[in-house]
């Protein structure tokens, strides 16, 4: 889960990505560095969950424009490496409002790790976080497979 555009230099030095911080001791090599996929151990991640998650918390509708742009190019790389057609409606609202994206992400989660020889999705969706929701995983699991579904909680 990448948290986006809210992090501050300074703010809780452990979660920073500002490089001030950063220790070259060979612990984080160049990928790690980048802000590029969402590996578990990209700076300003947090591995909570499987699925390729970016929140915006506080957010407003001047950032509509943004949130589409990444959604559809987490769409396109989602269809392209599991061959499933992602309705163009639930991408294109899924920049209005925290519902729709939980509903897309719930989608990428639920059919991504279907396909075997797919790799691990590098878009994430991004989720409209306004003031007051709240978001809920339930993690279902069958042998290996993980789905996870996110609804709003108000």
């Amino acid at each position: 889960m990448e948290m986006t555009g809210e992090i501050q230099p300074g703010w809780i030095e452990a979660f920073a990505c500002d490089a001030e911080y950063l220790e070259r001791s060979g612990e984080f090599d160049h990928n790690d560095l980048d802000a590029e996929g969402v590996a578990a151990n990209v700076l300003g991640a947090l591995p909570l969950i499987e699925s390729p998650l970016a929140m915006r918390p506080h957010y407003s509708a001047a950032w509509e424009a943004q949130v589409l742009e990444k959604n559809l190019a987490a769409e396109a790389e989602f269809e392209s490496e599991t061959g499933f057609e992602v309705p163009d409606k639930l991408v294109r609202d899924s920049k209005k409002g925290c519902e729709m994206a939980c509903a897309l992400l719930t989608l990428v989660s639920k059919y991504g790790a279907r396909r075997e020889g797919t790799r691990e999705q590098d878009a994430p969706i991004f989720v409209p976080l306004r003031n007051g929701n709240v978001i809920e995983v339930n993690i279902f699991t069958s042998g290996a497979h993980v789905t996870e579904h996110f609804h709003v909680v108000y």
